[in-house]
């Protein structure tokens, strides 16, 4: 038979089942509570994740130069997290990045065709940008190099082709010192014409003047440095040397010297000098001839008088007369002889006695013959006898 529960147990059964479920209702009363006046935790959990992944996808994309790449993809963070400050710096930075990447780009276009002023004003934009970006600033020292060299070449062309040789000289040397590479063979070849032309016309211009002549020695020298083969250089600096040694020996008053040197610049080139070579020479001449009519060798003296009147000058009078005199000295001149006059005794005439006088006889009739047709011419006067 059943044994009856004790009584009493039967009300605390159902009071604990009553006390679990209000606790159970409670529970889920606080959670909807919660979860009403904030997001789903396990929501916001994928949306920090997500928003994390694009942010190290974006600096991906920036690790290997895909600009366009970040900026779409910080783009799309920022559309999520507005505010999100670290998408938005990275996303001025893929946008700076972008930019000096093309500038960048178009710079290195630039060089390779050799547009240095273009060139360089990228490049100083680049920068102002970023004054470390990549090798920028190298570049840039360069391109101002290379445009100082280019405005160098083109101030000598232009002083150059005006005849401004010495002025010329100086930029291609200039040129040659800083960077030898550049344009050598036409730089080299400016400079050597330069050279010469620089050389002529010191020599040209010297006068009685030495310095000219030694300076466009060095100037002939310079060019020989350049093409030492060359001809015409050498030529140059021959004459050049002959005439400044003829010209020193002038100024001592060696005239035998002076002859010798300058007499060989002028059979080479009778216009040598801007005709100071000829004037050189023709005076040289004419002072040593001196030198020999003082000396008493009078042939010698008309033979250099000969020498410098054949020398091309604009007054050779000087010669004229000297030469006459070194041929007198040779040779006097004969005298002209002159009459002496002579005394001549004067004879007086011989006294004649008075003529006697003739008896007319008686004149008689005769007829008178007819006129004669021409008189007879009148006697002689008598002389009348000195007293």
């Amino acid at each position: 038979a059943a044994v009856p529960a004790p009584a009493g147990r039967r009300p605390f059964a159902g009071r604990s089942v009553g006390i679990i479920i209000s606790v159970a209702i409670v529970i889920i009363a606080a959670l909807i509570a919660v979860f009403a006046g904030n997001p789903p935790l396990v929501g916001r959990r994928a949306s920090e994740a997500e928003a994390l992944a694009l942010y190290n996808r974006g600096q991906a994309r920036l690790a290997v130069a895909d600009y366009d790449g970040a900026i779409a993809i910080f783009q799309q963070l920022l559309e999520m997290e507005p505010d999100n400050r670290e998408a938005q710096a990275a996303l001025e930075r893929a946008k700076k990045l972008k930019t000096l990447d093309q500038l960048y780009q178009e710079t290195q276009a630039l060089l390779k065709e050799e547009q240095w002023d273009k060139a360089a004003e990228k490049l100083r934009a680049i920068l102002e940008l970023d004054p470390n970006y990549k090798d920028a600033y190298a570049l840039l020292s360069d391109v101002e190099r290379k445009r100082r060299l280019i405005a160098l070449f083109e101030q000598g062309k232009t002083n150059f082709e005006l005849g401004n040789w010495a002025a010329a000289a100086s930029d291609f040397e200039q040129l040659r010192t800083l960077d030898p590479t550049f344009r050598p063979d036409e730089v080299q070849e400016y400079l050597f014409q330069s050279y010469m032309n620089d050389g002529r016309a010191l020599i040209e211009g010297a006068g009685e003047a030495l310095d000219p002549i030694k300076e466009a020695l060095q100037r002939f020298a310079s060019a020989l440095g350049i093409h030492p083969r060359d001809k015409q250089a050498a030529e140059e600096r021959r004459l050049a040397t002959l005439y400044l040694d003829g010209r020193q020996a002038y100024i001592k008053g060696n005239w035998e010297l002076a002859v010798q040197k300058v007499r060989e610049v002028y059979s080479a080139r009778p216009d040598y000098a801007g005709g100071w070579a000829a004037r050189t020479l023709y005076s040289a001449y004419v002072q040593r001839g001196n030198q020999f009519m003082s000396a008493g060798d009078c042939q010698s003296a008309l033979d250099m008088f000969t020498l410098a009147l054949a020398v091309e000058v604009p007054d050779r009078s000087v010669a004229q007369e000297r030469a006459a005199e070194a041929q007198n000295c040779i040779t006097p001149p004969t005298p002209t002889p002159t009459m002496t006059p002579t005394f001549t005794p004067t004879v007086p005439p011989t006294p004649t006695r008075p003529a006697t006088p003739t008896p007319v006889p008686t004149a008689t009739f005769t007829p008178a013959p007819p006129p004669p047709t021409q008189p007879p011419p009148p006697p002689p006067p008598t002389p009348t006898p000195p007293r």
